[in-house]
């Protein structure tokens, strides 16, 4: 591995020169800065300190006083006495039990005991040694923070574990257990770690100042806490003057080291937010008034940068896009109370970032894990990671006042009251939502595609990645082009993986972006894309969107990549997705090219799903198993023209498979199922996925609900199962004698187009599915079709990229394929469209 100078000189040439500016001009700031930190010339003096803060008559106010006015007038709550109390009797009314939740909490927060990321709950000690990794019991050395790499520094462990505990997130929970219980020892436990950082960390040395991100976010949550400690007496001068003069030192090192070229993604959104919310608050400042304007200068800016035309953040990660637009909520709702000019600039822009979400949001407020997720969040007042992002959405709906935010949201989130205060309840219930319609969202820009049943807890949600790895170097995205992911009855099905890890583990972090940790293809062993370091890579796919549609009950979406374009091995993997609404899935992955290739196709299943026996027919070409995750069932048929070699991993470490990270730090062991095809190119695999609810024997898949491969005649090569050029036809329902009669859904494939003649139809196209009811066709679709007949009788007047009919009335209507496709067209039919 390259060292980072190294690395830095390679990139010399890719940099614009106003980087290459930016960039020697801070290494050498750096290295002043550095100098004096190790000569121990960076802590400011007491009396220096003091010195800048406003005056009141001839002689600065008392620290404590100036905190308690600042807050108390420019915060996002008032801090008058009377208005605290009615505060917290709402919220007791609001959110019933959440006291006694908080007041246990802290308890624990009082014995030191402290959930980090997904480890779990750490014990800190005694004395709390905040360089100290709790997991692997090694310290961070203290020294000047410009001489900390950690990408490449990890022999302590991990450093995000460090950090993490850092942020001091926990904090503002003690403090709200204070204000709601009246107990003194929270605010007590909030001072004392409080100082106890502040005398481990002096201005400008130790890991703790190397990230300005982590700056800003301890910031936030520095004055979330404060805010609610300010009418204890545990907060008295001494401390307050300590406070301050590192909290004003902390947002001096954001405002001096932004991660502008080196992180320019969320890092900055962030410690932008952190400035205009300081700048906000210490308004009658000179520094506060530096920090917002830089900060709203920021914010403004990163909107053009960082987000597509769809609102989604460029990185195309779902975890670091709700840290931006929490960053956005937190500067947007204080500069609203405030009344600032910068409210106006962010608010039509940040209700844009809010689409993505509601689009992207299951039943459950949960989202699926596309691209990195790091475990923590931007804020944590009550919840502490993304895992639920419904109190965004309850944020979301206050503030501009939307009822299909407040919908996805369910119920009014305690974020929500504490941005908004008291009224934000009666502001949250008068807002109408939607209805339960079902709906195909098309995130065009990033390349994610979502189909759903309703927003219902037993509704279908799909989604669909046919976007690259991101912008801004794809350092958070994952090999995973044409993935999938799956929720069905109030289940999580087919799962992205999620991360695990960053620095520490090279083996770990490469596997859970890998290709064969998401559900999709692998080719003769190669990932789609090739990692080069933690947060870059040396080869990354390209992926383009085929077809996208919806019609009367059926939606459709294709898309293909290149990531095994190259020499070897020279196929392109296309994935087409069919949901024939309530009913089924139908993924279709075609890998054309030429020779012979081993293909290895993977469906992830959360740790807690029941996998049955895998039945194989059809001489190995077809194979079906069921899964069972909780009240949730999934049944998946897989359908191939070559032999099929279907087993399931589960804890593999070698190669590795079947595993899971629900939340950054840990991992668990959970079923993939793993079908494996040597053949020769090219080849079709079509899946169909049935999931059901456990409790309605109505909606268990019987054999007659089940997919059964049919025979079909190539007409260029005779009749066998699988024909020539990767075509495949398969009836979905009816049992195996569907191709006789009665009623049950017929799909054929073909790649290459190839004319093809199967149970009563005559077609040539890519892709056809049909429904026949009492013998007769009742549904077509195609796509890239050039004819199909039944029973002798032409359906299709001309080729046509999309389309959908129904034959069920004599009706003339017309059908505009209104989808993205490279060639929508227009064509007439007799019949229902």
């Amino acid at each position: 591995m390259a060292t980072p100078i190294l690395g830095k000189l390679k990139r010399l040439p890719e940099m614009p020169p106003a980087e290459i500016r930016y960039r020697l001009l801070e290494a050498v700031r750096k290295g002043v800065e550095g100098a004096v930190l190790a000569l121990g010339q960076g802590e400011p003096s007491d009396a220096a300190f003091v010195a800048r803060l406003p005056v009141d008559g001839d002689a600065p106010s008392p620290v404590g006083d100036y905190l308690r006015a600042a807050l108390g007038e420019r915060f996002y709550l008032s801090g008058e006495t009377e208005s605290r109390r009615g505060l917290y009797a709402s919220f007791d009314e609001s959110f019933p039990g959440a006291r006694e939740r908080l007041v246990a909490e802290a308890e624990r927060l009082c014995q030191h005991r402290v959930q980090l990321l997904g480890i779990g709950e750490v014990p800190l000690g005694a004395e709390i040694d905040w360089h100290r990794d709790p997991v692997s019991g090694r310290s961070w050395e203290r020294r000047p923070w410009p001489s900390y790499d950690l990408v490449h520094e990890v022999a302590p462990g991990d450093p995000k574990r460090v950090l993490e505990l850092s942020r001091h997130q926990h904090l503002p929970r003690l403090g709200i257990a204070y204000a709601l219980s009246g107990d003194p020892r929270y605010a007590r436990e909030v001072v004392a770690q409080l100082r106890g950082w502040i005398e481990q960390n002096p201005v400008g040395i130790g890991v703790h100042w190397h990230s300005s991100l982590e700056l800003a976010i301890r910031a936030l949550s520095w004055l979330w806490a404060l805010w609610f400690v300010l009418p204890s007496d545990e907060l008295d001068e001494a401390t307050a003057r300590a406070v301050a003069k590192s909290l004003f030192a902390q947002l001096d090192h954001v405002h001096n080291y932004p991660s502008i070229f080196s992180t320019p993604n969320t890092h900055l959104i962030g410690e932008a937010a952190a400035l205009v919310v300081g700048g906000l608050v210490f308004a009658d400042s000179d520094r506060g008034a530096r920090w917002l304007e830089r900060g709203g200068e920021l914010l403004e800016q990163q909107l053009v940068r960082q987000f597509g035309r769809d609102g989604l953040h460029a990185e195309l990660s779902c975890w670091y896009h709700c840290y931006a637009v929490e960053f956005y909520l937190l500067a947007l709702a204080l500069a609203e109370r405030d009344a600032h000019p910068l409210a106006r600039t962010l608010r039509p822009a940040v209700e844009h970032l809010l689409e993505p979400l509601l689009e992207l949001v299951r039943p459950d407020g949960s989202l699926p894990m596309l691209g990195d997720d790091d475990g923590g969040r931007a804020l944590a007042l009550s919840a502490s990671d993304y895992g639920d992002v419904r109190d965004l959405l309850s944020t979301g709906a206050v503030l501009f006042g939307r009822g299909d935010l407040r919908q996805a949201a369910a119920e009014l989130a305690a974020e929500t009251f504490w941005l908004a205060g008291a009224d934000a309840g009666r502001r949250f219930r008068t807002l109408v939502a939607p209805g339960n319609a079902a709906h195909r969202a098309s995130l065009v820009n990033a390349g994610y595609f979502v189909l759903r049943s309703g927003r219902r807890v037993e509704d279908c949600h799909l989604t669909f990645d046919c976007g690259d790895l991101g912008r801004l170097g794809g350092g958070h995205g994952h090999a995973d082009a044409l993935a999938v992911t799956l929720w069905a009855h109030g289940r999580e099905l087919l799962v992205d993986p999620g991360t695990c890890v960053y620095n520490g583990d090279r083996i770990w972090r490469d596997w859970f972006r890998s290709t064969r940790a998401h559900n999709t293809v692998v080719v003769d062993g190669r990932d789609q894309s090739e990692p080069a370091d933690t947060f870059r890579w040396k080869r990354a796919a390209t992926s383009r969107l085929l077809g996208a549609a919806s019609f009367e009950g059926i939606d459709y979406l294709a898309g293909e990549h290149d990531g095994f374009a190259g020499d070897p091995p020279g196929v392109t993997h296309r994935r087409r997705v069919l949901y024939v609404r309530d009913d089924y899935f139908l993924v279709v992955d075609e890998l054309l090219g030429s020779g012979k290739h081993t293909v290895e196709l993977f469906h992830h299943l959360p740790p807690e799903a029941e996998v049955g026996s895998i039945d194989q027919l059809l001489e190995g070409r077809e194979a079906r198993l069921s899964a069972a995750v909780g009240g949730a069932g999934l049944l998946l048929s897989m359908h191939s023209t070559s032999p099929l070699d279907v087993r399931v991993a589960r804890g593999e470490s070698e190669p590795r498979q079947g595993w899971v990270s629900r939340r950054y730090g840990e991992r668990q062991a959970a079923p993939a199922v793993v079908v494996r095809v040597e053949a020769e190119l090219p080849l079709s695999i079509a899946t169909l996925l049935t999931p059901f609810s456990l409790a309605s024997a109505e909606r268990l898949p019987l054999p007659d609900q089940q997919s059964f491969s049919l025979p079909i005649w190539n007409l260029g090569a005779g009749k066998g199962r699988s024909g020539s050029g990767g075509a495949l036809a398969i009836a979905i329902g009816g049992g195996e004698d569907a191709e006789s009669g009665g009623c049950y859904d017929l799909m054929l494939c073909s790649p290459e187009r190839t004319e093809l003649r199967a149970a009563r139809c005559r077609a040539r196209g890519e892709l056809f599915w049909a429904r026949i009811e009492g013998g007769e066709l009742a549904r077509l679709f195609g796509a890239r079709a050039e004819s199909f007949s039944f029973r002798g009788r032409d359906r299709l007047e001309r080729p046509i990229a999309l389309f959908h009919r129904r034959f069920d009335t004599d009706f003339e209507g017309a059908s505009l394929a209104h989808a993205l496709v490279e060639e929508p067209s227009h064509v007439r039919y007799r019949g229902t469209v």
